[in-house]
């Protein structure tokens, strides 16, 4: 023990953590003395599985399903890292015009890694001039935005996945075109993954992109979004213009590929398909941040979801 410690306090700490299975101990000439790690890391999955088996079986006398108890950790989580992580995109005071119009006129606002943030505003609000921002395409007239703690520029092009509004790519590119322009460009590029998600499409190879319908366009360049691992993930429009079925894909394929450790932004007005699956929201008016509010806490605090939210702030 280290000198100043009393050796009885000593052993009564320790045996507090035996007594309540944190720690295996064994006597030696009247004192307490640490097991080897096997036994202890053994003892510690053992209390975790009890610790578990008991949590569960409290949520179920609750009510709650599986699904519920799924997204009550993922909250939990995102609040753990929202307490401790610093924002991975920053925007303050970003100005635009054009001409005497301004696009943007003072936005501000962060996004802590973990959180997926619906940007919500009608035509006109700003929306897509902040994402072409933020992805590099466009220049500020006054203001700042910063990902992971860099201003706009050549690294975070590189840490930044961005979806275009609408297809991007040559139309006599073929799908395996496109997998190979996004490996040449992009280090963080999964290849594999791409391949595997775009064979779910059930897509040929060789199919060029002119040739696929909007839907499938849209879906294949999802795909490749998706597949970087990036810090942040800027999806403009991701819904526009396609079926409801697509629309479910599309969803689907945001949520299981897109890193915890990064952010995701997207702009969309079909709010209702999307808000299910939303952790915040930024309302943005005459290209403002009229509001940025947690999507549990608006729908406590209103009574309403965020699509009858969205129509109310908005309605002409």
């Amino acid at each position: 023990a280290d000198a100043g410690v009393n050796p009885n306090t000593m052993q009564r700490a320790l045996q507090d953590l035996e007594s309540r299975g944190l720690l295996q101990a064994q006597r030696t000439a009247g004192r307490t003395v640490t097991a080897n790690d096997t036994v202890l890391q053994a003892l510690r999955r053992k209390r975790a599985a009890t610790l578990a088996r008991d949590f569960l079986q409290q949520m179920h006398a609750l009510g709650m399903t599986a699904a519920e108890v799924e997204t009550l950790l993922r909250e939990t989580e995102h609040q753990k890292r929202s307490n401790t992580m610093e924002p991975v995109y920053e925007v303050h005071g970003l100005c635009k015009y054009y001409g005497k119009k301004a696009a943007l006129d003072g936005v501000d606002f962060t996004v802590e890694p973990g959180k997926l943030v619906g940007l919500l505003g009608p035509n006109g609000s700003g929306k897509t001039t902040l994402i072409k921002i933020s992805a590099g395409l466009l220049t500020a007239d006054s203001g700042t935005v910063c990902i992971d703690k860099a201003p706009v520029g050549v690294y975070t092009k590189a840490i930044t996945s961005y979806l275009p509004d609408r297809m991007a790519l040559p139309t006599e590119f073929t799908a395996a075109d496109a997998v190979s322009l996004y490996t040449d460009f992009f280090a963080d590029f999964d290849r594999t993954k791409a391949n595997a998600m775009l064979a779910d499409l059930h897509l040929n190879q060789h199919d060029r992109i002119g040739a696929m319908s909007k839907g499938t366009q849209e879906k294949m360049q999802l795909c490749l979004t998706m597949s970087r691992a990036a810090k942040l993930y800027l999806l403009d429009e991701p819904l526009g213009g396609v079926d409801p079925a697509a629309r479910e894909y599309i969803l689907n394929t945001i949520l299981h590929n897109y890193s915890e450790d990064a952010a995701l932004v997207l702009s969309t007005h079909l709010i209702g398909d999307i808000e299910k699956v939303l952790d915040e929201v930024i309302f943005l008016k005459d290209g403002s941040v009229m509001r940025q509010v947690g999507v549990d806490e608006l729908r406590e605090e209103t009574g309403t979801s965020v699509d009858a939210y969205f129509r109310e702030a908005y309605k002409c």
